[in-house]
């Protein structure tokens, strides 16, 4: 085709011949003379130089292509070469490149992906025929180069579509798998694997005679083709056919109930028996988890893919492993003789079939030794039967090489936490299961909306376990949802069947457990009541220091189902399993004891391991690993305090706290702390005891600052400074200082302020603790510059801090200095330089997830934006920077964000707005007994009022604020700034009188008038 026309003009089939050489071997340059021999091997020189120049000649004007610049031909006095880097598409070469690629992927026959066999499917769409089929050339060198190249086609050919056909035999779809297996046998009709393909194909879609009869065909092509018999493979694929009936039979008992869910494991059971390489197939999981189920209805829809059936042999009630072969023998058509094991082999032998052993988990012995019956016995079946297929349900794998493990889990079910409307719960594969056990006892089920929590909690405590389920189900008629979720979570034996046909080994999930737990070694059980103390997920080295597990015996709970390791390689048990093993754990009082105090020695030194790299370097990664674990951290600390254990507590509190305080958990942190100094308050007053009782008291008080309880906190750490003092414990006394000095700062009080600051800064170069060094100058620099804006002095204390944080590695310090550099350029009208300062410390505090500081960060860009008549921007970064204050609960960062919006308000002259933010600031502001923000809201007010015109109530407030003491240098100046827009709107002796009536009240009064 040349623009999208077909070629005329080739004259002969020797210059089309020229072409195909030329396109096909376009990679080098050929010789004339070469070209010449090769399509006129017989004519003397002068002929084929003739020959070729008039062929060439006629190529050339064949193909020329006006719309191209340049030649498709590359030609000199000596050679000529097809340019390969010319504008054209060649279709054997998109045959072989895609063919190649295509074949060459990871786990094509049954392993491929869909996509992959719709690929192969449009590639082979260009196969139309042989290379060069019709083309006769009368030379031999070229009709050998054209069938090299055309029986490599072919084979590739041949491949694909050997790949295809086993893909759709695999899958089932006989339709497809036959058009492909037909279109082999065309191409090569003595390809025996083809015709076996076919064979297949067709015995498995019920064409039974059709399949013996293409047999025939095979060997009637063969003896007259090559004068040969078929293949021992295929004589035996014959003899299966030959002796499977009509129909596929089988044992499967009828379906009680409908599978609920499971779609996604049936998909994947389907794909594991179509691979040819998985011939024992073990379906794990704990006891109640729906393997039966799920392995019959897998049988079920497999039934036609077995050309002598699908067998179910039920293993629960046996009781020796050695009765295996008569459950077996049992569930064949065979009868047992003399010898059964010689005649179960016999007859499985030759059969494409498929088994399902069915409970096999007590067949296993505890211990391996030569004694394995039952294990022997499907290892023997594998060898004997090579087109038996077996699936094993068991708690514990059987530990086969030939062995493909799948285990189940329970039924999809909300666990996140996130509120759900009643449409996505119902999605839920195990909120359907217990709607659709509910609607046997109670049709009709569920008669209001208000079900859906109660049953996703229920579904949750048992972790979608099916039994669990359905076993919750059967109290509906006497139970309402929540009362039966109350009663799981607390009592693990009011999970008892309420149907009398239930097996005794699902009467209770007790039962379920009880069965399992007697299968164990008394090593592994006692390892098990340990691991019972872990709240959450935990690792490998978490379980062996508080179990004493060796890591052979935590392969072999996982092996038998009683652990589970997730994606992220953490180990984890079901609930109601862990509350039937804490049961079994506190039978032991002494044991119990001690595991607790493993299970909270180990995660206070995973702490105390971490806490420089969370407190100076402030690493992300830490803060992810403690966050991980942290259920089990904050129940070794509640141990610990419950207990007074003093070493543990002393370990695990730098790294708990600053976890508290990097997540912005203040509340819960002040609890924590709390509880603790309360515990350690009580014991003697050793100095060791005295010094811990300080320090949790200091990082009480760093919880308190967030929360806005300046009072408190004040009170609280003065205590607290007072032990260091007596300790001359100088490290802890500078960080002390340091969270003083930030509680004068809050209440206005600098002189204080900046005395606290000093002393930490002394005490912490002293002592080399450059962290609280770094901090200690940072609170000074900004208490200078909230008292008198002496920014040349703030900006080297800010450039010390700097300094020292990059030297830590510290991100937090990095971002927190960044933004305080910001509000110094800020406040001298630098907008600019003050907006990239403020943007790269938001940068740093998103890459470590600090909250706080992101809305800090955001609220001063939002100031910057109204300052520069930007609104819209402002207001959208306020309100982000606001929502994220009320998130972390942190009340003098939400003052700070009311305090703009309510600015914001005023320029966009929506005045009930801003009315209504200072109040709620002033309320939280009088609540923290924050003075110094106190007086920046009351400001507020009276900038609104002045905007309003009622400049007589602003007079009297401005009045009021410039008569306070230690008032903040920048509200100061917004004051006089205000006052001196009002001298020139009211009349002197009004403002007298304004002045007069601020002097007699009080802070509460003015705050009483603003909120009535």
């Amino acid at each position: 085709m040349l623009a999208g026309q077909p070629v005329q003009g080739f004259a002969y089939d020797k210059v089309r011949a020229l072409l195909a050489y030329l396109a096909v071997e376009r990679h080098s340059p050929h010789s004339r003379e070469i070209l010449g021999t090769l399509l006129w091997p017989d004519a003397d020189a002068y002929t084929v130089r003739t020959n070729l120049r008039k062929a060439l000649s006629t190529l050339r004007k064949a193909i020329c292509d006006p719309n191209v610049s340049s030649s498709f031909l590359i030609i000199t006095p000596d050679t000529i070469q097809f340019n390969p880097d010319g504008n054209f598409w060649l279709d054997i070469e998109q045959l072989e490149r895609r063919l190649d690629a295509i074949l060459h992927r990871a786990h094509l026959q049954a392993e491929s992906s869909r996509s992959s066999i719709h690929d192969l499917e449009d590639v082979m769409a260009l196969y139309r025929g042989s290379f060069l089929q019709g083309m006769m050339i009368d030379s031999l060198a070229f009709e050998e180069w054209s069938l090299t190249i055309r029986e490599n086609l072919h084979t590739r050919m041949l491949s694909a579509l050997h790949v295809l056909t086993q893909y759709y035999l695999h899958q089932g779809e006989y339709g497809l798998a036959q058009k492909h297996a037909l279109r082999q046998v065309e191409m090569e009709p003595y390809c025996e694997e083809a015709h076996r393909a076919l064979m297949q194909i067709l015995a498995h879609s019920g064409q039974r005679s059709a399949a013996l009869a293409q047999y025939e065909r095979c060997r009637s092509i063969l003896n007259a083709e090559l004068g040969i018999e078929p293949s021992a493979e295929t004589r035996a694929l014959y003899g299966r056919i030959r002796s499977a009936g009509e129909e596929n039979p089988h044992n499967l008992p009828a379906q009680q109930h409908p599978l609920v869910g499971r779609q996604p494991e049936l998909q994947e059971i389907g794909r594991l028996l179509a691979n040819p390489d998985c011939r024992l197939l073990t379906l794990v999981g704990m006891g109640g988890i729906g393997k039966t189920s799920l392995a019959l209805k897998a049988a079920r829809e497999h039934l036609g893919d077995f050309l002598h059936g699908v067998f179910w042999a039920p293993l629960a009630l046996l009781r020796h492993p050695g009765q295996i072969l008569t459950a077996i023998i049992e569930a064949l058509p065979v009868t047992q003789g003399s010898e059964p094991e010689t005649q179960c082999l016999d007859y499985l032998r030759e059969k494409s079939l498929l088994l399902l052993l069915d409970n096999f988990e007590h067949l296993i012995p505890s211990q391996r030794h030569g004694d394995e019956p039952a294990i022997n016995l499907v290892n023997k079946i594998l060898q004997a039967a090579p087109n038996v297929k077996i699936i094993v349900t068991s708690r514990e794998r059987l530990s086969l090489r030939a062995e493909w493990v799948y285990p189940v889990e329970g039924l999809p079910y909300p666990t996140d936490g996130a509120v759900e409307t009643v449409e996505a719960l119902s999605h839920y594969a195990a909120i359907q299961l217990f709607v659709s056990r509910a609607r046997q006892v109670m049709p009709g089920f569920p008669a209001q909306v208000d079900d859906y929590p109660h049953i996703a909690r229920i579904c949750k405590l048992v972790s979608g376990i099916p039994l669990g389920i359905e076993l919750a189900s059967g109290w509906l008629s006497q139970f309402s949802c929540q009362a039966i979720a109350d009663r799981i979570g607390t009592d693990l034996d009011f999970l008892v069947a309420t149907l009398r046909d239930m097996p005794d080994r699902h009467q209770s999930l007790r039962a379920v457990f009880d069965q399992s737990w007697k299968l164990l070694l008394a090593e592994e059980q006692a390892v098990l009541r340990k691991l019972s103390v872990f709240q959450t997920t935990f690792d490998r080295t978490a379980a062996q220091e508080v179990s004493q597990a060796a890591p052979h015996q935590l392969t072999a709970l996982v092996n038998k189902s009683f652990l589970h390791v997730n994606a992220a390689g953490f180990y984890d048990m079901h609930l109601l399993l862990k509350q039937f093993l804490a049961q079994k754990l506190s039978a032991d009082p002494l044991e119990e004891q001690n595991t607790y105090r493993l299970h909270a020695t180990y995660y206070a030194r995973f702490l105390e391991e971490r806490e420089y790299a969370l407190t100076v370097q402030y690493q992300a990664a830490s803060l992810d690993e403690v966050g991980a674990r942290f259920a089990d951290i904050r129940a070794a600390w509640d141990w610990a305090v419950a207990q007074k254990e003093t070493d543990i507590l002393r370990g695990a509190l730098g790294g708990i706290h600053i976890y508290y305080w990097a997540r912005n958990q203040f509340t819960e942190g002040q609890a924590i702390l709390k509880a603790a100094a309360a515990a350690v308050e009580a014991l003697d007053g050793s100095p060791r005891n005295q010094l811990l009782l300080a320090r949790l008291r200091c990082r009480t008080v760093d919880i308190l600052l967030w929360l806005g309880d300046l009072q408190a906190a004040e009170k609280l750490l003065k205590e607290g400074i007072a032990i260091l003092r007596s300790l001359e414990a100088r490290e802890e006394l500078a960080y002390a200082l340091e969270l003083l000095s930030c509680i004068y700062l809050c209440l206005g009080e600098y002189e204080p302020a900046k005395e606290a600051a000093a002393a930490a800064i002394e005490l912490a170069r002293a002592s080399g603790a450059l962290q609280i060094l770094a901090q200690s100058l940072g609170t000074l620099a900004t208490t200078i510059c909230e008292e008198n804006r002496d920014y040349e002095a703030a900006n080297s204390l800010y450039a010390e801090s700097l300094a020292i944080y990059r030297q830590l590695g510290n991100p937090y310090g990095i971002a927190k200095v960044l933004i305080n550099q910001g509000a110094t350029c800020h406040e001298q009208g630098d907008f600019p330089q003050a907006q990239k300062l403020y943007q790269e410390s938001l940068n740093r505090y998103r890459e470590i997830d600090y909250a706080y500081g992101i809305s800090a960060c955001l609220n001063n860009l939002a100031i910057v934006a109204r300052k520069l008549g930007d609104y819209e921007r402002a207001r959208s970064l306020i309100e982000e920077s606001l929502a994220l204050k009320r998130e972390t609960g942190n009340r003098v960062a939400i003052l700070h964000s009311l305090l703009e919006i309510g600015a914001l308000y005023i320029v966009m002259e929506n005045y009930a707005e801003a009315h209504s933010h200072y109040r709620e600031a002033l309320q939280l502001a009088l609540d923290a007994q924050a003075r110094g923000i106190q007086l920046d809201v009351i400001l507020g007010f009276a900038e609104m009022y002045n905007e309003i015109k009622e400049t007589i109530k602003a007079a009297e407030i401005v009045a009021w604020v410039l008569a306070q003491e230690g008032v903040a240098q920048e509200t100061s100046l917004q004051a006089e700034a205000l006052y001196t827009k009002l001298e020139k709107l009211l009349a002197a002796d009004v403002l007298a009188q304004c002045k007069k009536r601020a002097s007699t009240k009080d802070a509460a009064q003015i705050a009483a008038d603003l909120l009535s």
